[in-house]
C-alpha cells in the first residue's frame, strides 16, 4: 500500500516514520476536561455528604453534651442554694438560741441581783428593828421605817395589837393584795413583833419585773 506524503512523519535523521497506531484511541482535549470535571463533581457530592454527616453528629453530640451540662449546672445551682438556705436556717437558728439564751442568762442575773438586793435591805430593817426593842418605842422605829431610802420598793406595813394599820409604805398602798398578809405574793418576807405590834417587811415578785 502507497502512502501519501503527509501519513509520514520526519524521524530524527530526516527520515520517514509511520505515526503510531495508538494515535487514533487517544482522548481529545475535550474529552479529557469533560472527564475531569465530572471525576471532580463526583468527590465534590463525596466530599459535601461526608462533611454533612460529620457536621450533623457533631451538632447532634453538641446539643446532647449542651442539654446534659445546663441541667447538670441546673441541678448544681439547686444543690447549692438549698444547702446555702439550710445553713442560713442553721445559722440563724443558732444565733437565735443564742440570743434567747443570753437574754434568759441575763434576766436570771439581774433578777438574783436584784434578790439579794431586797434581801440585803429587808435583813437591816430587821437587824435595825432588833436592835431597837424594848428600848424606843414603835414611834421611833415608824419614823425611821417612813424613810424613802428605806421603804423604797418595800413593802412594810406596822399594825397594832387589835390589827389596826399604823402605817403603810407607798409599796403596801400599790399592792393591795398584801393587805392580807398573802406569803405567796412575796419572795422574800419578815414578820416582826415589836412592843404588841406587828411589823411586816416584805418585797414582791412583781417588784423584780420592773428590773
Amino acid at each position: 500500500m502507497i502512502r501519501s506524503k503527509s501519513q509520514w512523519e520526519a524521524n530524527g535523521d530526516g527520515g520517514l516514520e509511520p505515526p503510531s497506531p495508538l494515535a487514533a484511541y487517544r482522548p481529545g482535549r475535550a474529552t479529557l476536561i469533560r472527564y475531569l470535571a465530572q471525576t471532580f463533581r463526583r468527590m465534590e457530592r463525596t466530599r459535601v455528604k461526608y462533611l454533612v454527616v460529620t457536621l450533623s453528629v457533631f451538632l447532634t453530640f453538641a446539643f446532647v453534651l449542651a442539654t446534659v451540662f445546663a441541667y447538670q449546672f441546673e441541678r448544681l445551682n439547686s444543690i447549692h442554694a438549698n444547702n446555702t438556705r439550710e445553713q442560713i436556717i442553721e445559722i440563724k437558728k443558732d444565733f437565735l438560741e443564742d440570743s434567747v439564751n443570753n437574754t434568759i442568762r441575763y434576766i436570771r442575773e439581774i433578777r438574783n441581783i436584784n434578790e439579794d438586793r431586797f434581801k440585803s435591805r429587808i435583813e437591816r430593817i430587821v437587824v435595825f428593828i432588833d436592835e431597837h426593842a424594848g428600848t424606843y418605842g414603835i414611834d421611833h422605829v415608824q419614823d425611821y421605817l417612813q424613810s424613802g431610802g428605806i421603804n423604797e420598793d418595800i413593802v412594810i406595813i406596822i399594825k397594832d395589837p387589835e390589827g389596826k394599820i399604823l402605817f403603810e409604805s407607798p409599796a403596801a398602798q400599790k399592792f393591795s393584795s398584801v393587805g392580807n398578809n398573802d406569803n405567796e405574793d412575796f419572795f422574800v418576807s419578815e414578820s416582826i413583833g415589836y412592843d404588841g405590834n406587828t411589823i411586816f417587811v416584805g418585797a414582791l415578785d412583781q417588784q423584780l419585773k420592773r428590773f
